[in-house]
């Protein structure tokens, strides 16, 4: 693969000691876009607001005014990038050697966005960023000379890599969160691993076997291969029990096998293929699994949660943190 390298161009920074021509706004006598302006410098500015309108679920009634205001700044010829973040609850944080969800800094406002205008000087900056609707609603800008960058430079002829498929993205969704609940699990006595910590009185142990049957077998095996249902246990919630003559090694060996069974019956399907093995319930409960992309959510959304569950239970036994907060 052709190496990509990324260079950082020197721009003009303006004079910030002199008060420079102040660019009139749209609606006075002169306007951004006048041709005999000339472009000396570009501004960063950086969006405050309590939180970013671009969810991934956003309507274009939710982020009009955005779109407005970006489109005036191109029509001004002042516009040279613009990115908008999604909101908060998106985002992560690494400080150190720990890994948070959420903003980095826990503020009533946050960078909801981002672009780079050019102005002639820093007072023509500030009054194409006033007129940014973040200011209506409460929030605000800040304005900073560019000292240099650019974009990543490609050989001639070299494309950007494709995004993955949507196929595997949820493969890869699903592999992280089953190594999640792998890697809560390494280090654990047998004791450890066997000991209830919370009120409802499940194990490590008992959980992994839960996800076992409960997600990887009947799941894959059962609704989307059509196998039997002959492996489940008798008794209520047997799935989560497991007796005390069957090692906690075993019943972890047990969950990876039935990875492997499962990732083999899903490589044979396409994500559109209906169940094999539909059952009533579904639509008494209010769910529906219409094909395999419903069933991988499905069991991504179980694993996760159980993941989450073993976290908490893992600092209680040991003091280990997977996300330290």
């Amino acid at each position: 693969m052709t190496a990509r390298v990324l260079r950082f161009s020197r721009i003009p920074v303006p004079d910030m000691s002199r008060s420079g021509r102040l660019l009139r706004l749209r609606d006075e006598e002169k306007h951004w876009n006048q041709p005999e302006r000339l472009i000396v410098a570009q501004f960063g500015v950086l969006i405050y607001v309590g939180d970013s309108a671009h969810a991934p679920d956003a309507s274009s009634d939710d982020i009009a005014e955005c779109d407005e205001h970006a489109d005036e700044v191109t029509a001004a010829n002042a516009m040279v990038g613009a990115w908008a973040f999604t909101p908060r609850n998106m985002a992560t944080s690494v400080r150190g050697a720990g890994v948070t969800a959420g903003p980095f800094v826990d503020a009533a406002d946050i960078v909801a966005g981002f672009y780079i205008i050019e102005a002639p000087d820093l007072d023509a900056a500030v009054a194409i960023a006033r007129t940014n609707p973040a200011l209506k609603a409460g929030g605000g800008v800040e304005i900073r000379p560019i000292h240099s960058g650019g974009m990543v430079e490609r050989a001639p002829g070299e494309s950007m890599p494709e995004a993955p498929a949507e196929r595997d993205l949820l493969l890869q969704r699903l592999a992280g969160q089953r190594r999640h609940i792998l890697d809560q699990l390494a280090g654990l006595s047998e004791e450890q691993l066997r000991r209830p910590v919370l009120p409802s009185g499940w194990s490590c142990v008992g959980l992994v076997q839960h996800l076992t049957l409960s997600d990887e077998r009947y799941w894959f095996e059962v609704v989307m291969a059509g196998k039997p249902l002959d492996f489940w246990p008798e008794g209520d919630n047997a799935d989560w029990q497991v007796p005390d003559a069957v090692p906690a090694e075993s019943v972890i060996a047990d969950y990876r096998a039935a990875i492997d069974r499962s990732d083999a019956y899903i490589a044979g399907l396409d994500l559109d293929a209906p169940p094999a093995q539909p059952e009533d319930w579904w639509a008494e409960a209010g769910l529906s699994f219409p094909n395999l992309r419903a069933v991988l959510l499905h069991v991504i959304v179980e694993t996760a949660t159980h993941a989450g569950h073993l976290d908490a239970v893992r600092e209680l036994l040991d003091r280990k943190q997977y996300i330290v907060l």
